[in-house]
């Protein structure tokens, strides 16, 4: 390797001026290759890098480098880079702090209305309207019971229901895994008929 003073002594300038160019802009010439990224580009890599991969440096590139994000040509040593010179792992903390209220509402109300749709069609199932779908059966009850009703195997009384003192079948994920969609509904009507 040379240094400033082999590169002085040989005369050889122009190595010398590169040498000195590549140093005074070091972290950008060599993360960059020369290429010069906009705010807007850097920007947006952030946000993939902090909220959608997983703060992956090789798939904030690969995604970058898609059409659907402009085709830009971008490293992985590029986006490391910018994570830790523009501390994007303090400033993600700082932005899910900000708007993890916001984010519990909306994953609240999210649950809420997919509770109301799969009850909806857990209804239309029963009334015969539409045919089960076991994976949308299943699905349906699962949001039904985030938000508070139909505890199939928990044993325990559906909200605002009255306590009775009737024994329950509960039954295990396994045996719900195997149920057939009308299985799991005559496993919801006895459940709910006490």
């Amino acid at each position: 390797m040379y240094t400033e003073h082999s590169l002085y002594s040989q005369g050889n300038i122009r190595d010398r001026a590169r040498l000195l160019s590549m140093l005074e802009s070091r972290d950008s010439a060599i993360r960059t290759n020369g290429t010069r990224y906009s705010d807007e580009t850097k920007e947006v890599a952030y946000q993939l890098w902090a909220f959608a991969t997983s703060r992956n440096a090789s798939e904030v590139a690969r995604r970058l480098s898609d059409e659907e994000w402009g085709s830009v040509q971008i490293t992985k040593d590029t986006v490391a880079y910018w994570a830790r010179e523009y501390g994007w792992a303090e400033r993600a903390t700082k932005d899910v702090q900000s708007i993890a209220p916001d984010l519990r509402h909306q994953a609240f109300s999210e649950l809420l209305f997919a509770g109301l749709e799969g009850s909806k069609y857990i209804r239309q199932v029963i009334t015969g309207t539409v045919p089960p779908d076991k994976t949308r059966v299943l699905a349906s009850i699962a949001a039904v019971d985030r938000i508070g009703f139909s505890p199939i195997g928990k044993g325990m009384p559906a909200i605002d229901a009255p306590q009775t003192t009737t024994t329950r079948r509960t039954y295990t994920k396994e045996e719900l895994a195997k149920m057939t969609p009308d299985e799991l509904m005559r496993a919801e009507l006895e459940y709910r008929s006490g």
